[in-house]
């Protein structure tokens, strides 16, 4: 069927549609269904506008609340700005105690310890380290001497060896730390 064929068949179907539902009926039915269908769009038309009021008015009540948040972020951030921070400094016996408590702890003791035999409280301190996990070092490293405002003076680590052969990620060697200068 060509395209042509089928287009003059839909034309046939609607007009035989219209004879015999249109034209059949009277001229009051005709007026009252045009009324009918006038009405039909004028409350489609109206449901519509207001789906779209309503949908206004709650983008309209998130763009308050939002504007409402953001004055209050813009508060807070002033306030925050206005902290002057006070800092912690860390006496010498405060930071060799917390070292100490941070190499003895059980993820620790097995890796790290002081170099110096009698654990002296006065710094540099010495922390010897052997077969430790590179990743735990690096975190122990990135972290706790910051912590503790302490500065790594000195760092040898290289590759822990087994019988001779070097173990891939895990490091020995030594650890020279020293309290940070104070501005």
């Amino acid at each position: 069927m060509s395209k042509h064929q089928w287009k003059q068949q839909v034309r046939q179907h609607l007009q035989h549609y219209h004879a015999l539902l249109w034209q059949t009926r009277t001229p009051q039915e005709k007026r009252a269904l045009r009324w009918g269908a006038v009405a039909l769009l004028i409350l489609l038309g109206v449901w519509q506008l207001q789906a779209q009021r309503q949908q206004t008015q709650q983008l309209h009540q998130r763009l308050q609340t939002a504007v409402k948040e953001r004055e209050q972020l813009l508060h807070i951030q002033h306030q925050a700005t206005q902290i002057v921070p006070r800092r912690y400094t860390y006496s010498v016996e405060e930071q060799h105690q917390a070292l100490a408590q941070s190499l003895a702890t059980e993820s620790l003791s097995a890796y790290m310890r002081f170099a110096d035999k009698d654990k002296k409280a006065a710094p540099p301190w010495h922390i010897q380290v052997d077969a430790m996990p590179a990743t735990l070092l690096t975190q122990w490293l990135f972290h706790t001497p910051t912590q503790l405002q302490l500065h790594v003076s000195h760092l040898h680590l290289q590759r822990s060896q087994k019988e001779g052969r070097e173990q891939a990620a895990l490091l020995s060697g030594q650890i020279h730390l020293q309290p940070q200068e104070q501005p």
